[in-house]
């Protein structure tokens, strides 16, 4: 790691260990689009440290998908200055492909939330991701934003300002993974949605990890709630 990154260490030591249910984190100088403490993710895509050790996070993703996520980045420095009450109220979810050291690529699923400001006037953000290659869904960048404690003035204005990136029309579930979710709703039981759609208990079960997985929560109730939300179920 170079001198740079010693300097900070200590700052940024506690932000470096990924939450329970996360492949790996890693942190991004929005302001410069830089990859810093990414020891996990260098690890887990198979570079060696000094690869991407600040490295632009261009260099980690595929050349179709740059526009649109430097537009999501942009998006968020917005954000960031606009909402300054909200900056660490809220996390985003976003979907894209990263470029393994081999080339080949791999989906992942990234929670995003902005650290406060410990280091000059930078914009920085952790982010926790999760290998979602093998987790059927429609392909392609997705994002989504959640909005802990927001007015329903301020939900409106952010819905706005990320309304270009924001595929709330579509839902990311399968039309299987939206019958699972209403049955289980209308049962409020694992057992009787099961027998409901004459699956095992252990499939539907499934279907409602890979659903919470999928949107990055923990529980099948928030799962309902932002299906309901977007108009999905």
């Amino acid at each position: 790691m170079n001198a740079k990154a010693k300097t900070s260490n200590q700052s940024w030591e506690k932000y470096q260990a990924p939450k329970t249910g996360f492949d790996f984190c890693f942190l991004l100088n929005v302001t410069r689009n830089e990859v810093v403490f990414q020891p996990l993710l260098a690890e887990y895509l198979g570079y060696a440290d000094k690869e991407i050790d600040y490295a632009k996070f261009t260099q980690l993703i595929p050349k179709e998908e740059y526009s649109k996520l430097h537009r999501i980045h942009r998006m968020l420095l917005i954000f960031y200055e606009r909402f300054k009450e909200l900056r660490h109220q809220s996390r985003f979810i976003l979907i894209h492909r990263l470029v393994q050291a081999d080339g080949k690529l791999l989906y992942f699923l990234r929670e995003i939330y902005f650290l406060p400001q410990i280091e000059g006037q930078a914009v920085w953000c952790r982010n926790n991701c999760v290998d979602i290659s093998n987790v059927p869904f429609s392909k392609g960048i997705q994002f989504d934003v959640y909005l802990l404690q927001a007015s329903d003035r301020n939900r409106r204005a952010i819905l706005r300002l990320f309304k270009p990136v924001l595929d709330t029309e579509v839902s990311c579930f399968s039309s299987r993974q939206l019958e699972v979710l209403k049955t289980w709703e209308e049962t409020d039981s694992i057992a009787l949605a099961a027998n409901r759609l004459n699956i095992s208990t252990r499939t539907m079960e499934t279907h409602l990890r890979n659903m919470r997985r999928k949107v990055g929560v923990r529980r099948t109730m928030d799962v309902l709630l932002l299906a309901k939300e977007r108009g999905w179920v």
